[in-house]
């Protein structure tokens, strides 16, 4: 290895930690040559980049480095107000076109307060919050009752009706205040006035009633005169003497005013009976099914 120079070595691409390099020492004074590690080269290693002749070409050989060289990097980013609409915000990191949009929030999503939304805040700053509100009675009417608010609007109670509640009108107070008047919870008395066209129904804390005559029409009680009729035509009935019942007791002798026809069949032998009697000119006497049995008829001529 003595014979050989340096540059007539063989060459190392992968080089250890441990292995070991010829250095010449202080080659501009007292030279010596002495060894070092390849960990020591690294260790003390520490170039700049003007120390490094080609850095452009290694740069531009990184496709990766290469397409990062257009921004400044390790250095602050100053953000700034970019495009600004009436429900957006725009941000700009370079005083150019947004790099930032923030649309408005809704009701899912977080975002920009819109102006139509800043308007809304605005009139309602004008209400008074978390005070004390206080109710008053306003202006009564016969049917309305004004209830007042010291820091909103008042509002007018309407007066009930038979399908919502509200306020008792002066009208329903003076009809309560009238029936109030009535005894109530105690004891009536029904008295029975009798006359001979009517009966009068008398209450003892009410208004009396009168029960009228009955008629066609309605019903009502039976007035004297009626009840005399009633007794005479019952009386009738019963009456079994010759006034009366001639005719169903065929015991009197009579004189009929008009024809009197029998209708029913004799159908028994031996047996007395008034006949239906028939006449005409006609030499045929009628179909026998058309007439009760036992009749006679008589052909005259006219």
């Amino acid at each position: 290895m003595v014979d050989k120079k340096i540059t007539a070595l063989t060459a190392m691409t992968t080089p250890a930690a441990n292995d070991v390099i010829a250095m010449v020492d202080d080659p501009a004074g007292s030279a010596e040559t002495k060894k070092i590690t390849y960990a020591n080269v690294e260790a003390n290693l520490s170039l700049t980049a003007s120390q490094i002749s080609d850095f452009d070409t290694e740069v531009a050989n990184n496709s990766a480095v290469s397409a990062n060289t257009a921004k400044n990097t390790n250095v602050p980013t100053a953000l700034s107000t970019g495009t600004v609409g009436g429900t957006s915000y725009g941000i700009t990191s370079d005083s150019g076109t947004d790099d930032v949009v923030l649309a408005q929030a809704d009701t899912n999503n977080a975002g920009v307060l819109s102006a139509v939304k800043w308007d809304e805040i605005v009139a309602n700053t004008l209400k008074d919050t978390n005070v004390s509100t206080n109710l008053s009675e306003g202006t009564a009417t016969n049917t309305t009752l004004d209830v007042n608010s010291s820091d909103g609007t008042n509002a007018t109670l309407a007066s009930a009706s038979t399908t919502r509640a509200g306020v008792l009108t002066k009208a329903k107070w003076d009809e309560i205040v009238a029936n109030s008047l009535k005894v109530t919870n105690v004891n009536t008395n029904i008295t029975i006035v009798e006359a001979p066209t009517n009966v009068s129904v008398q209450s003892s804390d009410g208004t009396n009633d009168t029960i009228a005559a009955a008629d066609v029409t309605n019903a009502g009680v039976m007035t004297t005169t009626m009840f005399d009729e009633h007794v005479v035509n019952t009386a009738h009935a019963i009456d079994n003497t010759q006034a009366h019942t001639d005719y169903l007791l065929n015991s009197g002798v009579d004189t009929a005013v008009g024809p009197l026809t029998t209708t029913a069949d004799n159908s028994s032998v031996d047996t007395e009976y008034i006949p239906n009697v028939l006449y005409n000119t006609d030499a045929t006497p009628p179909t026998a099914s058309t007439v009760p049995i036992g009749t006679i008829y008589i052909q005259y001529t006219a």
